[in-house]
């Protein structure tokens, strides 16, 4: 009987080390396919806080005088991260966001 249950023990410890090795084999594969399925939601949030900044820049544009609580620097600093945001640097210039989507 002691025997037995040696072997169960020894074939549940093999079992044991070898699903360690399979889990650290997968885990970069698990990581990537986690990755693929959340992208489309960071994207369409980033394009949503884009959307929201223009519209923020374009109200902030169209006050004068005192009412203007920015610079023209200023603006004109939102305005290149908006587009630096907006151009994807590898693909020739052309907007990434709504290509991705």
């Amino acid at each position: 009987m002691l025997s037995k249950l040696q072997s169960l023990c020894f074939i549940f410890q093999v079992y044991d080390i070898k699903l360690s090795e399979l889990k650290k084999l997968t885990a970069d594969l698990y990581q990537r396919v986690y990755e693929a399925e959340e992208r489309p939601k960071a994207i369409e949030a980033l394009n949503g806080v884009v959307n929201y900044t223009e519209y923020f820049r374009d109200g902030m544009k169209n006050l004068t005088g005192e009412d203007q609580p920015f610079t023209e620097v200023e603006l004109a600093t939102l305005e290149k991260l908006i587009n630096t945001t907006k151009v994807c640097p590898i693909c020739n210039g052309s907007s990434f966001l709504y290509s991705l989507l």
